[in-house]
């Protein structure tokens, strides 16, 4: 029954242990009007997580080169 996506106690108790050890949530709030370039690239993306993370680690890299060049 586990892969029908029915869970018992102890596991959603587990999952919730393991999140909080490993994890963090950031949340966005979009607007419509002034984001709507921003809504439709997400929209767009096999995976929003991952291309926002991926965004992110190429500002660090570049912000790396930035710094060591200086």
């Amino acid at each position: 029954m586990a892969g029908w996506g029915i869970t018992s106690g102890s596991q959603v108790k587990a999952q919730s242990r393991y999140d909080r050890q490993n994890t963090v949530r950031y949340s966005l709030k979009f607007n419509i009007r002034t984001d709507g370039d921003v809504i439709q690239w997400m929209r767009k993306q096999k995976s929003m997580q991952g291309s926002i993370k991926q965004l992110i680690r190429d500002e660090i890299s570049r912000a790396e080169k930035r710094s060591s060049s200086s």
